[in-house]
């Protein structure tokens, strides 16, 4: 069973996250890749939750 706290690690050796930990600054790329290392955890999860309405709102400069 997996716990809403499992650590990840990012990409490019980027320090691993919490699901308690709110993104700042996240760019489209981030939010697709932090959607999906945090998919299972759903929306009780930040980082999954930060990323679903960065990219629900189109916020993407890219």
């Amino acid at each position: 069973m997996s716990s809403p706290f499992q650590r990840h690690l990012g990409a490019a050796g980027a320090p691993p996250t919490t699901c308690s930990d709110e993104p700042n600054g996240l760019t489209y790329r981030q939010a697709r890749e932090m959607l999906s290392q945090h998919d299972i955890h759903g929306p009780q999860c930040r980082q999954w939750l930060a990323a679903a309405a960065y990219l629900s709102a189109g916020l993407d400069d890219e």
